[in-house]
């Protein structure tokens, strides 16, 4: 006896759901778009700071990173920094239950590069004002792009930080719009 083809898709559909459910504890991502839903990984968030301060502090630096982690609302599994002999300069990452947060600075320029990913319901977006004011950078770039969905869904984000600005302004698509 052979099954319907809307019982093979509600099976289908429920091993689907539940491979995302146990990738890591926790449901990835979504986002609504005329009525249907986009799955994808998470967000990667680029941040670049420029005049930034205690780059060569390899316990604030780890400390900040815990910090990043904890206000985006995720599990740190465990930090490695390296400082290197010849320059000073810090380099290293902070593996997190579902994702990641990797920094190369550059004390002697006041350049660090910070790459955040974060999956499931964390907010990577939220280390960027944490990053900001713990190294005093003068400026901050950044950078998000979904990962994970379909070319067609996802569209970079760029945004312009200056320590003034309380709320981050990006644009996406052509438009300006408010990041959370």
């Amino acid at each position: 006896m052979t099954r319907s083809s809307t019982a093979q898709k509600e099976e289908s559909s429920h091993a689907v759901s539940v491979a995302e459910r146990s990738v890591s504890g926790s449901t990835n991502t979504h986002r609504e778009s005329a009525g249907t839903a986009i799955l994808h990984a998470g967000y990667h968030v680029i941040i670049d700071l420029y005049g930034a301060k205690r780059l060569d502090d390899v316990k604030h630096i780890e400390r900040t990173l815990k910090r990043c982690a904890d206000v985006s609302g995720i599990r740190l599994a465990h930090v490695h920094l390296l400082r290197a002999a010849a320059d000073g300069d810090v380099s290293g990452a902070a593996v997190l239950d579902d994702g990641h947060i990797s920094v190369q600075a550059r004390s002697e320029t006041g350049f660090a590069a910070f790459d955040v990913f974060m999956g499931g319901v964390a907010k990577p977006q939220r280390c960027v004002e944490v990053l900001r004011e713990a190294f005093s950078a003068r400026d901050v770039s950044v950078k998000i792009l979904q990962r994970g969905a379909e070319p067609a869904a996802k569209a970079p984000v760029t945004a312009t930080v200056k320590p003034a600005v309380s709320r981050l302004s990006a644009v996406k698509g052509g438009r300006k719009v408010k990041a959370a």
